[in-house]
């Protein structure tokens, strides 16, 4: 996620805090329109970039895409979205000022400046675009896979980051605001079981299971209660976050990239008050000592350190130590 993608959803202007803003693109991709939406609550911004199935539209009612289990978009561009909301705004004007209905046409072209429409206009939030460039939409195997499948919906990105302040503030312990059911920061498709048996529209079933993926965030939400609470971390716990770190830092698909996201930002701020440490070698996390950079057998079971000296002692000698090793093995090929 590039600095400029955050600026941009930073300065989208939202009259509506609890609504949510409608992003569009110009392009589309591969025949899908990419579609997005920014959503702000409790200072924070959720932001969610997807792709949708031309066909998912057209079987919509033409211009809406509503899923329950992954939500809906309003229209599939911008132009559909202005030309909807001059209605609305229309529709609204004529119930509030019906005396008015002779002139409403007019007076809503000219809404901006119309005194009268300022309440019925601070409860609605503008659409934006956004460049296709600004997106970086990388050729992953799962976005290549979810295209071949023609699913309707294919997650981009997800992210969230604070409305207000500096970026650094800390998301995770929003995880532990809210029940598991109302949290906002759990994908809505990982909340219960999904109807239906076609994997296709559900990609991430090619990669892990939705209880591997329910597990993932579970364990990232115990792990922030337990720092929260005890501001400690024991062995248990640290042996969970590695298990995590291990699994979450290939990230296969945005999905894991978005549970990364929220696990870095915990070891973010467990670094920041020096409880854990990471080795320089394997990067798995030990507890916080000043001067320790790698395992050691005796506490993390792997003495990364000795590997490492070992290395930089080859590296120093090798040419004394490689004319020996090749004299050493053209012996034992001739006995």
């Amino acid at each position: 996620m590039s600095d400029k993608l955050i600026r941009f959803l930073q300065k989208i202007k939202i009259r509506n805090i609890g609504g949510t803003v409608q992003v569009y693109c110009s392009k589309e991709y591969h025949g899908y329109y990419i579609r997005g939406s920014v959503l702000e609550e409790g200072g924070y911004r959720i932001v969610e970039f997807a792709l949708i199935n031309k066909a998912s539209f057209r079987a919509n009612d033409g211009d809406h895409y509503e899923n329950e289990v992954f939500g809906s978009f309003d229209t599939a561009t911008i132009d559909q979205f202005l030309k909807e909301q001059e209605s609305l705004i229309y529709k609204k004007f004529i119930e509030t000022y019906p005396d008015k209905v002779n002139q409403a046409r007019k007076l809503c072209k000219t809404q901006r400046t119309f005194p009268q429409l300022k309440e019925i206009l601070e409860r609605l939030n503008d659409p934006v675009e956004i460049n296709i460039k600004d997106l970086e939409i990388a050729e992953s195997p799962y976005l290549k896979l979810s295209i071949k499948n023609k699913c309707e919906y294919i997650l981009l990105k997800e992210f969230v980051f604070p409305r207000i302040g500096k970026l650094n503030n800390h998301i995770y312990p929003l995880l532990t605001d809210q029940s598991y059911d109302d949290n906002p920061l759990v994908r809505t498709e990982l909340r219960g079981i999904i109807p239906g048996n076609n994997s296709a529209n559900r990609p991430w079933f090619n990669f892990q299971t939705q209880k591997q993926y329910e597990s993932y965030l579970y364990d990232i939400r115990i792990l922030s209660d337990v720092w929260l609470e005890k501001h400690k971390v024991s062995k248990k716990e640290m042996h969970s976050l590695n298990n995590l770190y291990e699994v979450l830092k290939n990230k296969e698909d945005p999905y894991k990239e978005y549970y990364l996201s929220l696990l870095n930002d915990l070891i973010a701020d467990l670094r920041d008050n020096k409880i854990i440490g990471q080795c320089s070698r394997c990067k798995n996390f030990f507890k916080y000592f000043r001067t320790k950079k790698y395992c050691s057998k005796e506490s993390d079971g792997k003495d990364c350190g000795k590997s490492v000296h070992n290395k930089k002692y080859y590296e120093e000698n090798i040419d004394k130590i490689l004319p020996k090793a090749r004299a050493y093995a053209k012996k034992y090929r001739a006995e």
